[in-house]
This record gives structure tokens, sequence and C-alpha cells, in this order.
């Protein structure tokens, strides 16, 4: 567990994010996820790869 958050992966491959409660903070819907880092994860879904925030939110992509 990274920043309070762990990855997690589903039946179809989706991976994601859950909290400490293990309850989930950010959904399961990439394909490639790093753990976080100074409050930072890259991920990708299809063929976009993002950095997201521990919120999930979305603060660069790269084609």
């Amino acid at each position: 567990m990274v920043e309070g958050l762990s990855i997690v992966e589903n039946k179809t491959g989706k991976i994601g994010f859950i909290g400490i409660n293990g309850n989930i903070a950010i959904p399961l819907i990439y394909d490639k996820v790093t753990s976080f880092s100074s409050g930072l994860a890259i991920v990708s879904k299809g063929n976009n790869t993002m950095v997201i925030n521990t919120l999930g939110t979305v603060y660069s992509m790269y084609l």
C-alpha cells in the first residue's frame, strides 16, 4: 500500500485502486498502472496514458 492506496485488478484484467478501508478509491478502468509517488501515478487506458492524483483526477494526458 502506497499513500493509502493499493492496486487491485478485476477478473477482466481492468486495474484500479482500493483504499485502506477496502473500498474502491479509483475505479477499475485502467489497463496498466504504476504505484503512486508524491501523490501521482501513471495509468493507461486503451491508447491513452495519463497522470492521475490519489483522487483519480487526470493531471495530464500523453498521446
